[in-house]
């Protein structure tokens, strides 16, 4: 029932604007593990111990993704993705199948932002700096995830009031 209901067509779909609006949601509200209204919480109230444990928190979290993504493997991996997107954009645009321009238009952001996190890793686990140091840095990059998703939901908007005019 359930599956029948729904409708495959991305840019005319609810599912679609839903599924975009959480994913958005998350990525700027949960940053290295931890959430962002904890750490505005923690500087409004300058509670140093939970300063600290956050601190901490957010530390661990850059240091095990840090070790994940080393600094040698992003020229390789934008060459690679940068195939990978190229050749999924020429298909669904040349081919129209619009599940797969929704799925780009899903997929792609998501690495500019996982670029975005990689820069901000490397550059909180490399110092010892203090919370206010930190937490402005999360907060500019809160931001810049916020300002790119907006950007990205309004392209998204106006490619599928192309489809429909097309």
């Amino acid at each position: 029932m359930l599956i029948s209901s729904l409708h495959w067509s991305p840019f005319t779909s609810g599912w679609y604007w839903l599924i975009t609006l959480i994913m958005w949601a998350a990525l700027s509200h949960h940053i290295l593990s931890v959430q962002f209204y904890a750490l505005q919480f923690a500087k409004r109230t300058k509670d140093t111990d939970l300063q600290s444990n956050l601190l901490h928190a957010i530390r661990l979290a850059a240091q095990r993704n840090g070790i994940m993504y080393p600094k040698g493997v992003h020229p390789i991996a934008a060459l690679v993705l940068g195939f990978a997107f190229g050749f999924l954009a020429f298909v669904s645009i040349v081919q129209g199948i619009l599940w797969l321009q929704g799925v780009l238009f899903l997929v792609a952001p998501l690495t500019v932002v996982g670029g975005l996190r990689l820069r901000l890793i490397q550059s909180i686990s490399g110092d010892n700096s203090d919370f206010e140091t930190v937490y402005h840095k999360i907060f500019w990059h809160r931001l810049g995830v916020l300002t790119f998703g907006a950007f990205v939901l309004f392209s998204q908007a106006f490619w599928g009031v192309v489809l429909q005019v097309l």
